[in-house]
């Protein structure tokens, strides 16, 4: 046709430079970008050839995060966990900002029944207080709520959310009785305390939960919310595994 025009590309791809991860990255993180970034382009697309030489944030225990806890002592070795800790079943949105503060509260709670009947006898409340990111961004994926629902007795993978956590939603001053013992006290949502998002934490993701007498603490715990809805705690001892017996052929 007469009209007809004919139109070049002039897009070509820049020569990728992958020998040299760029100064300040994570070598291990640039080589996998680059690996995937040659297979796309192998296999005819088109590659961001600023996606695979961005930068990689630091890595885990760079910054503020204690070095001792187990969740960093993992990172650098071989983890040995079952499957049915790994697949983690709970409520959403987030495994590190829902489901381990509900895990923490019921853990707290398990520990606070096991305390001799004369001191649960002068309980008057529970308290916990969610530091660093879980305080920054808890109020989004309802950090307050799962800490709430673990303290009176849920559990990730049993609760209900609609019943339990939505509930908690569209009534923020329900009182929630708790039985400890042979004393009943009472927790809203009013007992989980969006503390300091900026401190000396051993974790970003820090939760102190308290038993009171009054004014008196009779039992407190510090937790660390290390992702994938893991927990710890200040004095955490990793539970002891067996050794695998299916021999692994490199």
């Amino acid at each position: 046709m007469d009209n007809e025009i004919e139109i070049e590309s002039s897009f070509s791809l820049p020569e990728l430079d992958f020998s040299d991860p760029p100064a300040g990255s994570d070598r291990r993180t640039f080589m996998v970008r680059s690996a995937m970034a040659t297979a796309i382009a192998a296999l005819g697309g088109v590659p961001n050839p600023l996606w695979a030489q961005s930068q990689a944030g630091p890595p885990l225990g760079s910054q503020g995060v204690d070095p001792n806890l187990q969740v960093v002592k993992n990172s650098k070795g071989p983890v040995m966990t079952l499957v049915d800790e790994f697949y983690k079943v709970g409520p959403g949105p987030s495994s590190s900002h829902t489901i381990g503060p509900m895990r923490i509260t019921y853990d707290f709670y398990q520990r606070a029944i096991k305390l001799p009947a004369d001191q649960l006898a002068r309980a008057t409340a529970l308290k916990v207080h969610l530091f660093g990111s879980l305080s920054a961004t808890g109020k989004g994926h309802g950090t307050e709520r799962a800490a709430l629902a673990g303290l009176i007795g849920h559990e990730p993978a049993t609760i209900d959310p609609v019943a339990v956590l939505d509930k908690m939603a569209a009534e923020p001053d329900k009182v929630y009785p708790v039985k400890l013992g042979p004393k009943t006290i009472d927790v809203s949502l009013k007992d989980i305390i969006y503390d300091a998002t900026k401190g000396d934490f051993h974790h970003p993701n820090t939760m102190i939960a308290k038993l009171m007498a009054g004014d008196k603490v009779l039992m407190e715990q510090e937790y660390y919310s290390v992702g994938g809805g893991f927990i710890e705690w200040k004095g955490y001892t990793p539970p002891k595994k067996n050794p695998r017996n299916i021999p692994i052929r490199r």
